[in-house]
């Protein structure tokens, strides 16, 4: 099995998929490091374009992904935490960075790789000519249950929503955002939850077995997948309404305490 995986340098990009690279060495190919925002990023979308998606972000929100991004690179600097490029060189991984999953140096890269699947842990949708790539097929690392939780920031929505229980789940990359069939998904509950950042680093955790498991159970042709079913709802960027709704119900975004978890546990 030549496995890609697509990732970025943020928290998600690493610890989702630290333990089955350190593991199965061999079966992967290449690992693609992009930008934490890609480039491009908007386009296409309704509101198009990096300015207007930030504008109809909560300044909330963009502060926390901001200082999000800080930390963890402060992380590297200063304690040699994990990146996907220190993964890679350690085990002898190839590895390559690109400033956007859907231009042509990256089409023609993978291209050469002639690759049984692709993993995409990068905040990116995919154009239909890399989702053509693959032998097997393109999937993707989704924080939530399908399709009730299409689209971004789920954990935010979860925790507004007041769910019990949120879901890890992998599912086939198709053109239409988040439709594709479910190969694995892994229920579990989030009722001691300290924050969105505390939920999303537990979610990722999740995916230590679901990747195996969806690898384990294609190479044995055992798992076809399965259609998404129930209401499909799609989600967008929290608003400052949002982020005061959460904020009265007594959840915070993230909490020191939350940063220094994850950052000790890569």
């Amino acid at each position: 099995m030549k496995i890609v995986f697509l990732t970025t340098n943020s928290m998600t990009g690493i610890v989702s998929i630290q333990r089955f690279i350190v593991e199965s060495p061999r079966s992967v190919e290449a690992i693609l490091i992009f930008p934490n925002v890609p480039k491009g990023f908007g386009k296409g979308q309704k509101g198009g374009g990096i300015l207007s998606k930030c504008r109809q972000i909560a300044v909330a929100q963009l502060f926390y992904k901001v200082l999000e991004t800080w930390i963890y690179s402060a992380a590297r600097v200063m304690f040699g935490r994990p990146t996907p490029a220190r993964l890679a060189k350690k085990l002898g991984i190839r590895y390559r960075r690109f400033a956007d999953p859907n231009d042509a140096e990256t089409l023609e890269f993978l291209r050469s790789l002639q690759v049984d699947m692709i993993i995409n842990v990068a905040p990116s949708l995919l154009r239909e000519e890399i989702l053509e790539l693959p032998r097997i097929g393109c999937f993707n690392l989704h924080g939530a249950k399908l399709p009730s939780h299409r689209g971004v920031a789920n954990h935010f929505w979860l925790l507004l929503e007041g769910a019990a229980s949120s879901t890890a789940t992998i599912h086939r990359m198709e053109k239409a955002v988040d439709t594709g069939n479910i190969f694995a998904e892994k229920e579990f509950s989030i009722s001691d939850i300290r924050s969105v950042h505390h939920l999303n680093f537990v979610t990722q955790i999740q995916f230590h077995d679901l990747i195996r498991q969806l690898v384990d159970r294609i190479s044995a042709k055992s798992i076809q997948g399965r259609p998404p079913t129930g209401e499909s709802v799609y989600r967008s960027f929290p608003q400052n309404k949002d982020i005061k709704a959460l904020k009265e119900k007594g959840i915070k975004l993230f909490t020191w305490k939350d940063f220094i978890e994850s950052v000790k546990y890569q």
